[in-house]
C-alpha cells in the first residue's frame, strides 16, 4: 500500500528484512564482523577492545552485542543512549528493568518534588511513590464511573536532548542493517558524528507502551523495507522494543527517499506485537498500542518525555493498572 507524504503508516507493504530479539535463557546474539567499524570505518584491531551493546544496557539488554563498533564510536555513542535513557527514566524504575550492573534505575531524588522508587523486598517487587512540597489533590482523585482510586506522579525532572536520543535510535537501526544495505545509509552513518545542532528533517518518533509497571524482559529490534517503488512510501522503517517501550523511525537513506536529507512526512504507524515464551509456560503475547508521534528535532535541554505515571487501582479487588502520561510540549503536531 503506497502512503502519501502526509499520512500515516496504518498497514505499510513492508517485509522485515533483519531481526534480532533478547530474553532470559536465550543465548546471547554477537551481530557484524569483527575487524571492521561500519560506523566509521577503522580497522586497527586494538581498537576492538570493549564490548558494544546494540540496544541500551540501560534498558536491560544483556544478549545483543556488536561486534563491527570500535571503541571510540561506542564511547560517543554513549552519550546517545544517556540521553534516550533520561527521555524515559521513570519507565524504566516502575519497569523494574535491570540495567548496568543489575541495578534497577531510580526516578527523582528522595529529598526532591517527586520520586518514585523501585524495590526487592522478601523477594517481591515493591514500587514507592512520593511527593513533597504540593497539595495532594494534584496527585490524588477517584474515578467516578469504575470507583477507582487514581494516583499521579511526576515522571522526573532529569533533562535530556532530543537529537542526542534520536541518535541512539538510528545508531541501533545502522547496527542492524545487512551488509549489502550499508552503502545505502552512508549519508545518515556520516550523520551521527555531526554536531547536536546538525538537525534533519522530520525527526519524528513512534512510542507506544505494552504493560507498564512489570517490565518483561524482552528486547527486540527490527529493519522493515518497502516492497513497493513508489517514493511516498518511506524505503527503511526501524522498530525496537525495549521492555515496555516501543520506539519506532524512518531511517532516512541516501537517495531512495529522494533527495538527501529525505523531507518526506510520513510516520511509522506499526502496531508491534512480541511472543515471550518462556520455558515450560505458555507463549505470552506482548502487544504495543499504536504509536503516538514525538519531535525530537530539537538540540537543546528538555524535560522528560513522560510526565507523569497514573496508577488506577479499584479498591475492592485490589486490581490495578499503570499508564504512562506524556508531555504536550514533546508530541509532534499534526501532519498539515
Amino acid at each position: 500500500m503506497s502512503t502519501p507524504p502526509e499520512a500515516t503508516l496504518e498497514s505499510p507493504d513492508y517485509a522485515i528484512i533483519a531481526m534480532v530479539q533478547g530474553s532470559i535463557g536465550e543465548p546471547a546474539v554477537a551481530l557484524g564482523t569483527k575487524g571492521r567499524c561500519r560506523f566509521c570505518g577503522q580497522t586497527e584491531p586494538r581498537a576492538f577492545r570493549n564490548v558494544a551493546h546494540t540496544l541500551p544496557d540501560a534498558f536491560g539488554n544483556k544478549w545483543v552485542t556488536s561486534l563491527d563498533e570500535c571503541d571510540a564510536c561506542n564511547a560517543s555513542f554513549g552519550t546517545f543512549d544517556d540521553a534516550l535513557v533520561k527521555s524515559m527514566g521513570a519507565i524504566l524504575t516502575v519497569g523494574g528493568t535491570q540495567g548496568k550492573g543489575n541495578k534497577v534505575r531510580q526516578t527523582g531524588r528522595s529529598d526532591g518534588p517527586a520520586s518514585i522508587r523501585h524495590r526487592i523486598i522478601d523477594g517481591k517487587r515493591s514500587i514507592s511513590m512520593r511527593t513533597n512540597g504540593t497539595p495532594f489533590s494534584d496527585h490524588f482523585g477517584v474515578k467516578p464511573k469504575t470507583g477507582e482510586l487514581v494516583f499521579r506522579i511526576p515522571g522526573g525532572t532529569e533533562r535530556f536532548i532530543p537529537a542526542r536520543a534520536y541518535k541512539a535510535l538510528v545508531k541501533m537501526a545502522v547496527a542492524l542493517l545487512p551488509a549489502d544495505e550499508l552503502p545505502n545509509f552512508t549519508k545518515i552513518i556520516a550523520w551521527l558524528h555531526s554536531t547536536d545542532d546538525d538537525l534533519l528533517p522530520h525527526m519524528i518518533v513512534g512510542i507506544s507502551f505494552s504493560t507498564i509497571g512489570n517490565s518483561p524482559p524482552l528486547l527486540a529490534a527490527a529493519l522493515l523495507r518497502r516492497t513497493s517503488s513508489n517514493l511516498d512510501t518511506p524505503y527503511m522503517l526501524f522498530v525496537t522494543t525495549m521492555g515496555s517501550v516501543c520506539l519506532q523511525i524512518v531511517l532516512k537513506a541516501d537517495s531512495q527517499d529522494g533527495e538527501w536529507p529525505s523531507r518526506l512526512r510520513t510516520r511509522p504507524n506499526i502496531r508491534w506485537t512480541n511472543m515471550l515464551a518462556p520455558t515450560g509456560e505458555e507463549p505470552l503475547a506482548l502487544v504495543y498500542d499504536y504509536p503516538v508521534h514525538l519531535d525530537w528535532g530539537r538540540a537543546g535541554l528538555e524535560p522528560p518525555v513522560i510526565e507523569a505515571i497514573v496508577t488506577a487501582v479499584h479498591p475492592q479487588t485490589g486490581q490495578g493498572h499503570m499508564s504512562a502520561v506524556l508531555r504536550k510540549s514533546a508530541l509532534a503536531p499534526s501532519p498539515s
